[in-house]
């Protein structure tokens, strides 16, 4: 029988470290104890076990996978209707990155409240990284390019996992944000250059 909740801790040092809790009771108390705009702001996370204890320098957690069937209820910013993190295979396909002939522009024609999908592949300061697809409303040109800024702003952004559950992604250690087509405006500050690939 499948713990209650899982949790799997993602390292900077590309570590992951596991807990599960059984009970259903405590399982919620700690999801529903979570404030997702200071979790990674303190010193450090603590779990508390039987045994022994566990002591995470909050700076050097990159995410937090919470594999559950409860709920959180935890708001999303307005105009985004659901993240979900997928596979670097989906990822790439879904993109065109795979055959970057197959890339489709970012400049396109939009109008606000129309419904677009947006992947995201997530490059953590260790080298780690996890892939995003956002579904969402488009706004007004001035809330799409401040809604991607805000984004790296925020102190976490949350996911759906697949299957089930969540993470729990800490903002602050986000080396690179790769947005995929990204939005059809770019921010004044960009600078306009032509992707080539990663290495």
């Amino acid at each position: 029988m499948s713990p209650a909740l899982e949790l799997r801790i993602h390292l900077t040092s590309g570590r992951t470290h596991r807990f599960v809790q059984e009970d259903p009771g405590e399982a919620e108390k700690i999801i529903r104890g979570i404030n997702t705009g200071q979790i990674f702001r303190g010193p450090q996370l603590t779990l508390a076990g039987v045994f022994a204890m566990s002591f995470f320098r909050t700076p050097l957690v990159n995410q937090i996978d919470f594999i559950t069937d409860i709920e959180h209820g935890w708001p999303r910013r307005v105009g985004l209707n659901r993240v979900a993190v997928i596979s670097e295979q989906e990822f790439m396909e879904t993109t065109g990155l795979a055959s970057l002939g197959e890339l489709q522009p970012r400049v396109k024609a939009a109008e606000a409240g129309e419904q677009t999908t947006m992947h995201f592949r997530v490059e953590f300061v260790g080298g780690q990284t996890t892939f995003l697809v956002a579904h969402m409303e488009l706004q007004t040109r001035l809330e799409r390019v401040r809604g991607v800024n805000q984004v790296l702003s925020n102190p976490s952004l949350w996911a759906d996992l697949p299957g089930k559950g969540f993470t729990l992604i800490n903002v602050s250690n986000v080396a690179v944000l790769n947005a995929v087509p990204g939005t059809p405006e770019a921010p004044g500050d960009a600078w306009m250059t032509r992707f080539l690939g990663m290495a």
